[in-house]
């Protein structure tokens, strides 16, 4: 089982800026920076389990996990970037009042990130909005079907 560390200080600083940028800080979502040594990932955001929340006496506490070696190689630019782009992760449903974990995203293997460049980006993102774009009229023909039913059973 992997050992957790208590984050350094700037990191836990960049953690809670970069909470404020999001505007999590006012949704009442609770971070924490903790290191890890070793790992697949540079950094993971998590939530909490009810049992840590009890015994740190923290609600709706998000915990960001970070590889201590890999942000020991970097410079700081590299780390708010790394911490950034895990916590755009995050994301609050404040009419369920619930904390979200998990936002769209996409992958592009190196290789072919490294031979097309920009172009890999503009095609993956076009997929990305062309599967959105088609889900969306999904919902939308479904929505129609049932205001036409309800209106039909009227």
């Amino acid at each position: 089982m992997a050992k957790f560390y208590k984050a350094d200080d700037d990191i836990q600083e960049m953690v809670e800026k970069i909470s404020s940028e999001l505007g999590l800080d006012v949704l009442g979502v609770d971070f924490e920076a903790l290191c890890v040594e070793g790992g697949k990932e540079a950094v993971s955001v998590k939530r909490a389990s009810a049992v840590t929340e009890y015994f740190s006496k923290r609600e709706d506490l998000v915990l960001v996990i970070y590889n201590g070696p890999m942000f020991d190689l970097i410079e700081e630019q590299d780390k708010y970037l790394w911490l950034r782009m895990a916590m755009d992760n995050v994301s609050v449903d404040t009419e369920k009042d619930k904390i979200i974990i998990g936002a769209p995203s996409f992958t592009i293997p190196v290789g072919f990130y490294e031979k097309y460049k920009d172009e890999a980006i503009r095609a993956a993102l076009l997929q990305h909005y062309t599967l959105k774009q088609i889900e969306d009229k999904k919902k939308a023909e479904k929505e129609a079907r049932a205001a036409k039913k309800k209106k039909k059973d009227e």
